[in-house]
């Protein structure tokens, strides 16, 4: 088949029949070569594509199962024709600023990518990946022209130098290195900041000066000479994104806690503190006049005079911005939620222009609930909305009810031990309690001021959450009091776990150290596990051990009462999303991502058993307490429900986006009694 593809002429209908019989046939489609082709009219919605080259094709009315998930950087081309975004989908899109079509894709990176920047003629485009590597591509061609190495963790930024021939790139480790285009190794390189982590960065490219913001500070550097000084930050204060102004005078950056702050580079001082957000600001643009600055927030997008500090303008999006770029005319801003939409908007007249990609909602969390007489599924979707299904040994899932409160996509769902409540969480800053049988929402805790990613249950009373803002709280939910945990950790948290017992529960962070907690005396002691950041844990059932697993893909286990770790393993992909002990199994683990769901043996160290079907990352899993099934929830836009034993699909229950929402909180709408229509049993 791929000979056959290989041969056709690059325009016509060719090519995309051929891959609709491929697909018909249910053909494997890993690893094929799909270069330099153009596609029309093929559905690649309920199709694996992995590792799929697609270098240099362009596609006409094809669909595909998500959009970009969730998008980390946009930019315009500087003849402002193109608009190029990235996200975890590993891909590039190419948009055309003129009509808004998605006419190219280029692939061919293993991991989220991270930054983009287009050379000075509009003629190259680079990348930078969590998979380490750097990609140079041709933009009239699509084509991956060089790769390069060197990177030993995720690569935060890249970037032209002006003379087209040198990049500069940052990783999170604060390693900067500088390449030229001739080879595929770098020149040289430096480390900004030894042992601190780097949240974000930026180059004023004219003035060969890079600065960052990370758990020691923000950090101006001079590239060629190599001299660091430090910004002055209030007390109390973390900065995460930094930007110098155009004419380089100017250092502007945003805290955790709303504001937006300028800084005079000349004098040190802080000359402007924006307020008026009421969600952390994600990225800060400037008008080509410099007169204007423009940030982009969870909550609007607001247009400030740099001169008086005073916010012009305020807009209000649809769906909530953190990713921005301003087109250098000055007027057209790109704007993208974090469900995977981009848009345009003219800032002049606070009007949205068009809509660049697709809403494919996802299901980003799940879990169960066991009656005795039934099991109930809940799913949570990147729309906030968190559904039910109830389903018996031999009948099919069947539809009970929405859970509407949450506005943003809903990261965690986790159950009471007696079957009534559910405490959930969601990038609208919010957790709340649920009552499963009546669906209304009982009680929200705000204090958090970022994506909330994760909230469990301690015990009846108390809910545990951790956020993007660094902090983790307790709430008691028969008092309503929120109390903030203390920690000395400077470091960027990362995540959580709960032990069954309900007394001790660990808290990650990214300088690789692990809290355990002993919730009756509210102390802690440090572990320290291996790996850089750690992103997921699970504890074991026997309450012996903790499983860790760290951003770069070391799984850990560590004995949590001795404070060490006994030993590592080395996972395959970076893109992992969830980490979960099989129940009363104190020797496997399931591990999901990218590449599916994988089933893991600790003490040998492989993986044992392998679930795929999902055509995009798993971002959920749960399991039934005797672990017979598992639910997956996935940015595919599918809920299945599969038989661990046998590794099968048991049921597909598919989006459900075409049936109109018209509950409020406290009184849940109700699915059309016949399940035929919401689910598709395979």
């Amino acid at each position: 088949m791929i000979p056959l593809i290989r041969t056709l002429t690059p325009l016509g209908y060719g090519a995309g029949n051929l891959l609709d019989l491929a697909i018909e046939l249910q053909a494997d489609f890993t690893d094929w070569d799909l270069t330099d082709l153009h596609i029309c009219e093929v559905d690649f919605q309920e199709v694996p594509l992995p590792q799929v080259n697609f270098s240099g094709t362009t596609f006409d009315r094809c669909k595909f199962a998500q959009g970009m998930g969730i998008i980390f950087d946009l930019t315009f081309s500087p003849d402002g024709q193109i608009l190029a975004a990235c996200g975890t989908d590993c891909q590039i899109h190419l948009y055309s600023v003129a009509t808004g079509r998605n006419y190219a894709l280029l692939s061919g990176h293993t991991g989220w990518v991270t930054s983009l920047c287009f050379s000075s003629d509009s003629r190259y485009l680079i990348s930078g990946s969590k998979d380490r590597t750097i990609r140079l591509w041709d933009v009239a061609t699509g084509e991956c022209l060089q790769i390069f190495y060197g990177h030993q963790d995720y690569i935060w930024i890249v970037y032209f130098l002006p003379s087209n021939s040198l990049i500069v790139s940052l990783d999170m480790s604060g390693f900067i290195k500088f390449w030229w285009l001739k080879r595929d190794e770098p020149i040289f390189s430096i480390q900004n900041t030894p042992k601190a982590m780097v949240w974000q960065a930026s180059i004023d490219a004219a003035r060969a000066r890079l600065v960052t913001s990370g758990s020691d500070g923000v950090r101006i550097q001079s590239l060629w000479l190599g001299k660091t000084r430090s910004i002055n930050v209030p007390e109390g204060k973390q900065i995460h994104r930094v930007v110098f102004s155009p004419d380089g005078r100017y250092l502007w950056g945003v805290s955790f806690d709303f504001e937006v702050y300028c800084w005079d580079l000349q004098t040190d001082e802080i000359v402007h503190v924006l307020v008026g957000h009421r969600s952390r600001a994600y990225n800060i643009s400037f008008t080509p006049d410099g007169e204007r600055v423009v940030t982009t927030s969870l909550d609007s997008v607001r247009v400030w005079s740099i001169r008086t500090g005073i916010c012009l303008r305020a807009m209000y999006p649809d769906y909530r911005s953190y990713c921005s770029s301003l087109h250098r005319a000055g007027e057209i801003l790109a704007i993208a939620s974090d469900n995977g939409i981009v848009e345009l908007w003219n800032i002049d007249r606070s009007e949205c222009l068009s809509t660049f990609s697709g809403h494919p909602l996802r299901f980003l969390s799940t879990s169960f609930v066991e009656n005795p007489d039934n099991l109930m599924m809940l799913a949570g979707r990147d729309d906030g909305v968190i559904f039910s299904w109830q389903f018996a040994e031999s009948e099919p899932p069947l539809a009970c009810q929405e859970y509407i409160g949450h506005t943003s996509a809903v990261r965690s769902i986790d159950i009471s031990r007696d079957n009534r409540q559910f405490v959930s969480c969601s990038h609208d800053l919010t957790v709340r309690l649920w009552d499963i049988q009546s669906g209304s929402c009982v009680a929200t805790m705000t204090e958090h001021s970022n994506w909330i990613h994760q909230a469990l249950f301690l015990d009846e009373d108390t809910v545990l959450s951790v956020a993007e803002d660094c902090k983790v709280y307790c709430w008691n939910i028969a008092t309503g009091v929120v109390e903030l945990l203390p920690t000395n950790q400077t470091a960027w948290l990362m995540g959580i776990a709960i032990a069954d017992d309900r007394q001790r529960f660990a808290v990650g962070y990214s300088n690789n150290t692990i809290e355990i907690w002993d919730w009756q005396t509210k102390t802690c002691r440090n572990l320290t596990s291996h790996g850089n950041r750690i992103k997921m844990m699970s504890f074991s059932s026997d309450r012996q051990h903790l499983v860790t697993l760290s951003d770069d893909g070391i799984m850990s286990v560590c004995d949590y009462h001795q404070y060490t770790c006994k030993s590592t393993w080395s996972i395959a992909s970076f893109d992992w999303s969830a980490l979960t002990f099989l129940p009363n199994d104190k020797h496997r683990v399931a591990i999901a991502g990218r590449t599916g769901i994988e089933i893991w043996d600790i003490i040998i160290g492989e993986p044992i058993q392998w679930l795929r079907g999902h055509t995009a990352p798993v971002w959920g899993i749960s399991f039934t307490s005797c672990g017979k099934y598992l639910i997956s929830s996935s940015e595919d836009g599918t809920v299945k429900l599969w038989d661990l034993a046998q590794g099968k699909i048991i049921h597909h229950i598919v989006n459900i986006d075409r049936f109109v929402r018209v509950g409020t909180v406290g009184n849940p709408t109700q699915f059309p009694s016949d399940p035929r229509l919401l689910q598709l049993e395979v």
